[in-house]
């Protein structure tokens, strides 16, 4: 599914990629079939090309190695894969129309407890139910999917695509909230914004701007901001917040466990705080780092391989390190030793190892180099907050 969805984003320069999954089958075994379509807006695969992709080292285009690099094999090995595990692909496509993979897998169900019938969540979208809500959007399949959810929790949303259409529909009638997509057909968001703001109806509408992932944008008038791609406990709280902007501090207990962190704001780090370096030679896994603490409201200091760590730890005397294990130079272990050797203690930085190989056999040797915690890659927002957490109580424990 990574393959597919990544060959994907790979070749399409614009429009949209589009994963669905869809239950095919339940059995009378309580095993399932699954299928997940995969749509993109790229370039298509004429039907001459679509003969041999599933053959080994085989590529669409004889200049992909050169553009995207690979070896062509991605596409056999994922459908070997799906033939494990009792399914297969498929592929729709034609040159200049897009492609669309259907990826179908047997899988076994996990039996529903009676204690899942009603959640927490479940809880807490009761109190939108019956509430009004204006949702500006213009990509068709946001608003699919914002529609959907609106209606799962009984809130009566009425859509526009414009900037121009919305104003129009708050003169005829009433909202109670209002979410507005950041680029518009005719303005953005916040220019919207504002001129909901100077509407009769809209003088104190909570509006919930919907940006990019670490976008940045200043909107005075917005009563909060929302990053895409959407997650449905986010929204759910986010709106819960934005139609009732003072709640009540133990409102994060509503959420399922795991999911605390969707309540965390930016003053965390003043009850909790900490000095932290971040070793990692990777740019984007470092800019990953950067934002989960930044939510927290933490500054960061960062190392692009051991030495730098090393020295850095020496020189800044950081509580706090998440050390990639993988490095040039001088890799996170060699690091944690050198570290451990220098400052004599074993628990004062907390050194938290941060690796995609997630195998038993890693974790202990990291830990055998005198690293304190472990964190797989790619981060996970709530296992990230857990880490963090641990890495202040142990603190706290020494400075006790």
């Amino acid at each position: 599914l990574l393959n597919l969805v990544g060959n994907a984003v790979k070749f399409t320069t614009e429009g949209e990629v589009i994963l669905q999954a869809e239950l095919v089958t339940r059995h009378e075994d309580g095993s399932v079939a699954l299928a997940f379509i995969i749509s993109d807006t790229g370039p298509g695969i004429p039907a001459f090309i679509q003969e041999r992709l599933f053959k080994p080292f085989s590529q669409g285009d004889a200049s992909t190695t050169r553009h995207h690099g690979g070896t062509g094999l991605g596409l056999v090995i994922s459908e070997r894969l799906a033939g494990f595990l009792g399914g297969d692909i498929q592929l729709e496509s034609s040159d200049g129309t897009g492609s669309v993979f259907r990826l179908t897998v047997e899988a076994a169900a996990p039996p529903t407890r009676a204690s899942e019938a009603a959640t927490p969540v479940d809880s807490a979208s009761d109190s939108l139910a019956g509430r009004r809500l204006l949702v500006v959007v213009a990509n068709g399949v946001n608003r699919q999917l914002l529609e959907r959810q609106a209606e799962a929790w009984g809130l009566r949303a009425v859509f526009a695509s414009s900037g121009i259409e919305a104003l129009a529909l708050l003169d005829h009638q009433e909202v109670d909230l209002a979410l507005l997509d950041r680029q518009l057909i005719d303005m953005d968001g916040p220019t919207l914004a504002g001129a909901l703001r100077a509407h009769p109806r809209g003088a104190h509408l909570p509006l919930i701007l919907l940006t990019l992932v670490g976008e940045e944008v200043p909107s005075p008038v917005a009563t909060g901001i929302l990053s895409k791609p959407i997650k449905t406990h986010v929204l759910l709280q986010e709106l819960l917040r934005a139609l009732n902007p003072s709640p009540n501090p133990s409102q994060a207990a509503i959420l399922p466990d795991g999911q605390a962190s969707a309540m965390v704001g930016g003053d965390f780090a003043q009850c909790h705080p900490m000095r932290i370096l971040v070793a990692e030679d990777n740019a984007v896994n470092r800019r990953v780092c950067e934002l989960l603490f930044k939510q927290l409201g933490y500054g960061v200091e960062f190392a692009t391989d051991g030495e730098m760590a090393v020295e850095c730890q020496a020189a800044h005397d950081p509580d706090l390190i998440l050390m990639d294990v993988q490095m040039p130079n001088l890799d996170g272990q060699e690091a944690t030793r050198r570290i451990r050797l220098h400052t004599g203690r074993d628990e004062r930085p907390w050194i938290v190892a941060l690796t995609a190989d997630a195998r038993p056999s890693v974790r202990t040797a990291a830990l055998e180099s005198g690293m304190n915690d472990f964190l797989s890659k790619p981060i996970d927002k709530d296992t990230f907050l857990e880490m963090v957490l641990r890495a202040h109580g142990a603190l706290g424990r020494i400075r006790a």
